[in-house]
């Protein structure tokens, strides 16, 4: 997780055989950049120091994860304001989701950080 000042949210369209299309930016709370083992998650340095995730967070995260069913959108909240990766785990087998493998550098404890 990243601390930024600010967010900019740039929104491009690639079709085949084109040029992509490059929208405007403008000011965002939340930006996710996928790359090929973790998932970089940058907020503004008031969403980072929250007692509660921002919603732009939640959302953000179950449209990357593609989620569909409802109750899975409060787990995710669970999730962000959990501390307790035991726990974490506890409701995710307990909701029937699977646990994936992870790789954790060295030193690195699983849990987000600023």
């Amino acid at each position: 997780m990243y601390q930024s000042e600010k967010v900019i949210v740039e929104w491009v369209v690639q079709r085949p055989g084109c040029e992509p299309y490059v929208g405007r930016a403008e000011s965002g709370r939340v930006a996710l950049k996928p790359r090929q083992d973790e998932l970089d998650i940058f907020l503004t340095e008031e969403d980072i120091n929250a007692s509660i995730p921002p919603l732009e967070l939640q959302e953000a995260l179950a449209k990357f994860a593609e989620v569909k069913d409802q109750s899975h959108f409060t787990i995710i909240l669970y999730i962000l304001m959990q501390n307790d990766e035991n726990l974490i785990k506890d409701i995710l087998q307990r909701r029937g989701i699977p646990d994936l493998p992870v790789k954790k550098p060295p030193g690195h404890n699983g849990m987000l950080s600023s």
